[in-house]
């Protein structure tokens, strides 16, 4: 966790983001799912102070803000984030409730809220509320806990206000995280969400046996429309080809993403080449109907090319480099045949075989060159 991106306490300011500097002695190399900010109003000095903090499992590593060194009573430049810190300050018997909560939600439990006991450092007895919510973090084998702890001694504002302020907080997140899967410009995923899928589902596809297809899209002679129409109705045609792809895809587990530049990659677990080829067949020809005017293009409208490639493999080793190279070839090799092409790439390493992968074109399946209406 960047901890140093937690908000920690809240005036009547307008939600911000603390930089990494001005947490010195958060922990390096942890990443959330998604900064945490809060704007959970103040009343008296330290009695509403929202501090945050996240756990993860199995490694016990602890992260927290700025705040949370406040709510503790402890000196940043003494203290480093941990578990058994996080702990001492509790009465003993609060010590034991939160570990039998901590173990539960790791154990499946959902998320908790439990309000302790702690001495401070400088003798304070004070009144916390810790909230917590379970994440899994995606292919990293790894449970996270993140949550806020809430100093309520004093606090001015009843533990509802709190709730609310806590509810807001998870929204924002929410939103935040929207935000940070998404390409700009297209509302596709972006390229770095799309990579961590990709290796999530040829991971789950090695083990399942099930196949896994991607198709490489390219708007052909993108660069030509832009220097003939100019940048921002390029922008404007890139949106409508993404519109169009994204409406052909109907499963929950079917992944559209800007790749790069025109550049746009369609991600299909559960799908073989004929199918996905059908689909990216489909796409090209929704594209071809828009009859959008590109005066430099030889079939005088926006098309696109496509390649497609499926793995399949009977050992499970990492392939996600080897599909994308092969949906490339493959677009390559529909450009070369004239652009506004659907061309198939089929890889297959039997169970035994080390060596390079073996890339077969399909000849059985009809040329989808789409140069009439």
């Amino acid at each position: 966790m960047r901890a140093g991106r937690f908000m920690g306490r809240g005036s009547r300011q307008a939600m911000r983001t603390i930089p990494h500097t001005a947490m010195p002695n958060a922990r390096k190399g942890a990443h959330p799912s998604l900064p945490l900010v809060c704007g959970c109003p103040r009343s008296e000095a330290a009695t509403s102070l929202v501090g945050a903090w996240t756990l993860d499992y199995p490694s016990f590593d602890l992260s927290w803000s700025q705040a949370a060194y406040m709510i503790f009573g402890c000196d940043p430049a003494l203290t480093a984030p941990s578990f058994p810190a996080m702990l001492a300050p509790l009465v003993p018997e609060e010590q034991a409730r939160l570990q039998g909560y901590i173990q539960a939600a790791i154990a499946g439990q959902g998320g908790f809220e439990v309000t302790l006991t702690m001495c401070r450092p400088d003798g304070q007895l004070r009144r916390i509320l810790l909230r917590a919510e379970r994440e899994n973090q995606p292919g990293a084998g790894t449970i996270r806990l993140c949550g806020v702890i809430i100093d309520i001694s004093d606090a001015g504002q009843s533990l509802s206000d709190l709730a609310k302020a806590y509810e807001l907080l998870l929204a924002r997140n929410r939103t935040l995280e929207r935000f940070a899967l998404k390409d700009s410009l297209t509302s596709l995923s972006n390229r770095r969400h799309f990579d961590e899928i990709l290796h999530i589902e040829s991971r789950r596809a090695q083990r399942s046996g099930l196949k896994l297809s991607l198709i490489m899209i390219d708007i052909d002679a993108f660069k030509s429309f832009n220097d003939t129409y100019g940048h921002r109705a390029g922008d404007v045609a890139l949106r409508a080809v993404c519109d169009v792809i994204a409406g052909h895809l109907r499963r929950a587990g079917d992944l559209a993403a800007r790749y790069g530049g025109e550049e746009i990659a369609v991600l299909l677990p559960s799908t073989d080449l004929s199918s996905a080829s059908r689909l990216a067949e489909a796409m090209r020809l929704s594209v071809h109907a828009q009859n959008v005017m590109h005066a430099r293009s030889q079939y005088g409208r926006i098309t696109i090319s496509a390649g497609v490639a499926e793995i399949s493999r009977d050992k499970a080793i990492d392939h996600a480099g080897e599909l994308v190279e092969a949906a490339d070839q493959a677009l390559y090799a529909a450009k070369h045949a004239g652009r506004n092409n659907v061309f198939p790439m089929s890889i297959y390493r039997p169970a035994d075989m080390t060596g390079p992968s073996n890339l077969c074109a399909l000849t059985d399946l009809p040329s989808r060159r789409g140069k009439s209406d």
